[in-house]
């Protein structure tokens, strides 16, 4: 069985911004801050359907709880394509409570050679681009980060195998050279894999 599932719960950072319209219907966008149990902080960006928000209210630090699915876009500008992630939000409560959550269970197949490296502090990471099916036409890919024993069991992993992962949206900062520009300090989100189990095709998994 197919899975992508999302539950994230924290604080709305802003008022809902519009983002676009598809086939009639207008979708909003914002981004949930959820503090992990570190107390580091992830940020989630969020897109969401003028049938569950309305956007003329203000939902700035409102405590909120999203269930839906994870998905990716291309958004090509003058700089380039860019891949951009989101969480899909299907259903939305509010809450006077302080809620942090935050899980990811995916189901997909790995899309390019998977990266092992070691990073400056020591640590050594896998990372993993997830093609997610949407519909039968349509896929989202998901980049995901493995630490530790279960990065050394990814990257022995080939092209074309399937997975499913647990884990968490991990929102990172990274500092970039622009053309024409100075260093910019960029955001990236992925998929932090907790736990992670290969699918046989065969079975009814």
């Amino acid at each position: 069985m197919e899975i992508n599932k999302v539950i994230v719960a924290g604080k709305l950072q802003k008022e809902f911004e519009y983002d676009h319209t598809a086939y009639g219907e207008r979708f909003y966008k914002n981004v949930i801050l959820t503090r992990r149990k570190s107390g580091i902080y992830d940020e989630v960006p969020i897109l969401i359907t003028e049938k569950l928000v309305n956007a003329k209210e203000d939902y700035q630090n409102a405590s909120a709880l999203i269930y839906g699915d994870l998905r990716s876009y291309n958004l090509l500008d003058t700089k380039g394509k860019h891949l951009i992630v989101k969480a899909f939000v299907k259903e939305l409560c509010l809450s006077e409570k302080d809620i942090q959550e935050n899980e990811v269970i995916i189901t997909g197949y790995i899309g390019k050679k998977p990266v092992y490296r070691e990073t400056p502090k020591g640590k050594f990471i896998t990372d993993i681009f997830l093609i997610v099916p949407r519909t039968e036409k349509r896929t989202s890919c998901i980049p995901c980060i493995c630490w530790g024993d279960t990065a050394h069991c990814a990257s022995m992993l080939g092209v074309g195998s399937k997975l499913r992962v647990y884990g968490r949206i991990q929102s990172r900062q990274y500092v970039k050279k622009i053309p024409d520009e100075n260093m910019k300090v960029m955001t990236t989100y992925e998929v932090s894999i907790r736990k992670m189990e290969a699918i046989n095709e065969n079975s009814n998994s």
